[in-house]
């Protein structure tokens, strides 16, 4: 088993709403993950209400200081639109017969930019004040969406901070990463959970949904030895131990993970109660009939 010491460097820590105490933050060296969708799913609302605006403002700013001259990676809320359908503020009702793989994050804000571009610019106002934040895009497609979104945000009436970097979920992504780092995205951030389900053509919970898969972890060291690249959602340690050893990447590990995986280092009563979004967003499929029984959940 690899030891906390030598893997400490190379981890970076997700969030999904959660603020760490002090004594937990300190061990890392950045956040390499702050899922936005998390803050609206607890606030009720999208970023379209003040309530929804002013929540990801202030959840941003409690972060970045508390990580104070610590890298602190924002990525774009990645809801499902039958979530935002449920919350104040919704801009557009979307039925889809499956909702992971419709307009959701990057997609959905290029088609429908308003609230793409106020959550945009609420990120970019944290950044006056905590230049330790950056943020990218979700749920990116190929290379030629990066532009599309580089030509929104030049035509909006305020400035807006350009993204630092783009999530590879996708095959189109992984097949076009040069042209991706080539718009603008210095770091790549692999989210195994789409990406194992679009590449091995299988469905998250399903005996094939094997994000240890050899061509997966192969196709994680060949983006590595290139580009800077943080790999998210690792199945257990002994997945993060295995890539560690053969990948020269950092790895994002969820902060509801980390007293499992590290009981060395972490104990539960260490933390608060994790927010459980997986519940909510259970909750909210089940009250919309047409999609409450979709195998994608």
């Amino acid at each position: 088993m690899v030891k906390w010491s030598e893997v400490r460097g190379s981890l970076g820590l997700i969030l999904s709403g959660e603020v760490p105490g002090g004594r937990i933050a300190e061990k890392f060296s950045e956040v390499s993950m702050v899922r936005g969708e998390f803050v609206f799913r607890q606030a009720g609302s999208y970023i379209t209400t003040d309530n929804g605006y002013f929540a990801l403002q202030e959840y941003l700013a409690s972060v970045c200081d508390l990580f104070e001259g610590k890298p602190v990676w924002y990525r774009q809320s990645d809801l499902l639109n039958c979530e935002i359908s449920s919350l104040e503020g919704c801009d557009v009702h979307l039925d889809e017969i499956n909702p992971n793989l419709g307009p959701r994050a990057l997609r959905r804000g290029l088609l429908y930019p308003g609230p793409l571009l106020r959550e945009i610019r609420c990120v970019t106002e944290v950044m006056a004040d905590f230049p330790n934040l950056r943020w990218f895009p979700s749920f990116v497609g190929a290379g030629s969406e990066l532009i599309d979104l580089t030509d929104l945000m030049g035509d909006s009436e305020i400035a807006l901070a350009p993204f630092a970097g783009s999530m590879i979920e996708t095959p189109a992504a992984v097949a076009d990463a040069e042209a991706i780092v080539a718009s603008g995205a210095s770091r790549l951030v692999i989210g195994l959970n789409d990406l194992a389900s679009l590449f091995l053509g299988a469905h998250r919970g399903s005996i094939y949904h094997q994000r240890q898969h050899r061509l997966l972890t192969q196709l994680v060291v060949n983006l590595a030895s290139n580009h800077d690249v943080v790999v998210c959602n690792l199945e257990s340690r002994s997945h993060l131990e295995n890539l560690f050893s053969r990948a020269d990447c950092r790895f994002g590990v969820h902060y509801g993970d980390l007293w499992r995986w590290f009981p060395e280092q972490f104990e539960e009563n260490d933390f608060d109660p994790v927010f459980d979004g997986r519940k909510m967003i259970l909750d909210v499929l089940r009250s919309v009939p047409k999609l409450g029984q979709h195998p994608c959940v």
